[in-house]
């Protein structure tokens, strides 16, 4: 019987360690193939080991070196960081890709539009379906389509830079100039036409659908005993129902209620489109989209106006500020985490809070 299997049954006779050497003395002559030898030379624990060796032998050295390799970070402040949100971090397979590309046929574009979404929030976080709060709507989307962003001698409005997608606020406009003319005649006449039906999801204007739904989200309507909508179904019935039918007021109800089928809405929502056909564009407007925010924030705060009822909830753009951050304070702080290295290394104190003051200035400073 072999000696290993004697070992491993626990069978001893004899001096254990003379059995134990010998079969250590057996396996060690045995040829070691070549992928053995390579994969025991680069193993991690001796790549480690011999790191460490060589640090601990030659520290300044190293030190030296990774400071010389600091040093080159300086030429970070002239780089220039792109990517493609569109081709980089979505899949070909991806719905929203597809869209995209149907998107860029229909428009007939090189490039995918820029697009701004717009939101506005009531305050006291109850319905923006109310005449106050719609007013001061539009009068946000029309100081934010003429709001002129001034770069150096230069003037950006965004009616000059969104050609040929400077219908993003239509359909908005749409509902409200005809809500604006059902609720003059509730207030005066005590009536309102079938001409403006103004439903949700798809309002009808003279024959003409209008996706309301595009701008209001969080739409709650109204219990209707009468739905007008069935006599919308037919060409003729359209016809009579225009110009033969008018609808009371009632006096206890809302008028907003009534000249609409919605009770509540949420949210609105404006989407604002441009062009990135040329670099030129894509500055522009992002120093507009930038503009917007600063203005959106300025308007909440109450410094453009005393009495706000609307809260606009615009882009955050934290990622292109990042960006635009000068990249040369990142070679300072490899050069500080190198210098407290270098002194805990001269010192050669064995207090460890050196050494934890050192990791934790690092974890700090990095990034």
């Amino acid at each position: 019987m072999e000696v290993a299997e004697w070992i491993d049954k626990g069978e001893h006779f004899g001096n254990n360690n003379q059995l134990i050497n010998a079969h250590k003395k057996k396996e060690a002559q045995k040829p070691q193939s070549i992928w053995t030898r390579i994969w025991h030379f680069a193993s991690f624990r001796l790549l480690f080991y011999l790191l460490g060796r060589a640090i601990g032998d030659y520290p300044r050295s190293f030190l030296l070196l990774s400071m010389l390799v600091s040093l080159s970070s300086l030429g970070m402040d002239q780089m220039e960081l792109r990517d493609s949100i569109r081709e980089g971090y979505t899949p070909l397979n991806a719905k929203s890709f597809y869209e995209s590309e149907v998107m860029r046929q229909f428009s007939d574009a090189t490039v995918d539009p820029m697009r701004l979404a717009f939101m506005m929030l009531a305050k006291d976080g109850k319905s923006m379906h109310r005449k106050s709060h719609l007013d001061e709507a539009e009068r946000i989307i029309k100081a934010v389509t003429e709001l002129t962003v001034k770069h150096g001698g230069q003037r950006i409005v965004y009616k000059s830079i969104c050609e040929p997608y400077c219908f993003g606020d239509q359909v908005f406009r749409v509902f409200k100039e005809y809500f604006d003319e059902q609720y003059h005649d509730a207030v005066t006449k005590k009536v309102y036409s079938a001409v403006y039906n103004l439903t949700y999801p798809y309002a009808t204007v003279v024959y003409h659908r209008v996706p309301i739904d595009q701008c209001l989200f969080g739409v709650r309507l109204v219990n209707q005993t009468f739905n007008y909508t069935e006599y919308w179904n037919t060409r003729g019935s359209r016809f009579f129902w225009d110009f033969l039918k008018n609808y009371d007021i009632d006096a206890k109800r809302p008028i907003e209620f009534q000249i609409t089928n919605m009770e509540h809405v949420t949210l609105i929502a404006v989407f604002l489109y441009g062009s990135k056909n040329t670099s030129t564009a894509v500055r522009d407007l992002s120093l507009w989209e930038l503009g917007i925010y600063d203005w959106s924030k300025q308007y909440n705060r109450g410094l453009l106006t005393n009495e706000t009822l609307v809260e606009l909830l615009g882009i955050d753009p934290r990622v292109r500020r990042v960006r635009q951050r000068p990249v040369l304070w990142k070679a300072p702080r490899y050069e500080i985490t190198n210098g407290l290295c270098w002194q805990a290394v001269v010192w050669r104190t064995p207090r460890i809070w050196v050494h934890l003051l050192v990791e934790l200035l690092g974890v700090l400073l990095r990034g």
